[in-house]
């Protein structure tokens, strides 16, 4: 029961935050502080456990892709901020290929819309890419 609430859960927000983005190039904090405190509602009912572990997995993937941005630029940090949460809701591993996948799916984005003649790219909503990423590893399997 728990997987398929969570499933949702992600699906709906993932949504709305993709639009959001997409919209605006913005990750509203008012979007992301609400999916959080569902998720770890969600976790307090089936799995109250697993908390400390999908925090901790979530904050290094965070940390890590916060060192990206400081080092390499293009990254928001609404990103990381989403980042954070989906990993919370994904699992490390899961999260590890969420992430991996997002950027597999951007960089095709990208390189796909230069070859259909688009110039200057200077911004890309990285949302829809990482809740993209995020649901194909939740299905693949698992949420550990």
């Amino acid at each position: 029961m728990e997987m398929w609430v969570r499933s949702a859960v992600v699906a709906a927000f993932c949504t709305l935050i993709s639009l959001a983005d997409i919209r605006t190039f913005l990750i509203p904090d008012r979007m992301l502080y609400p999916f959080l405190l569902l998720l770890v509602v969600i976790d307090i009912r089936w799995s109250y456990h697993a908390i400390p572990s999908r925090a901790a997995g979530a904050l290094a993937l965070s940390l890590a892709l916060l060192a990206v941005r400081w080092l390499y630029g293009g990254l928001g940090l609404g990103d990381v901020k989403l980042a954070f949460v989906l990993v919370y809701a994904a699992g490390f591993f899961s999260g590890i290929a969420a992430v991996f996948s997002a950027s597999v799916l951007a960089l095709a984005y990208i390189a796909a819309a230069r070859i259909a003649g688009k110039k200057c790219m200077e911004k890309v909503p990285f949302a829809p890419f990482l809740s993209i990423g995020t649901l194909l590893a939740m299905a693949a399997g698992g949420f550990a």
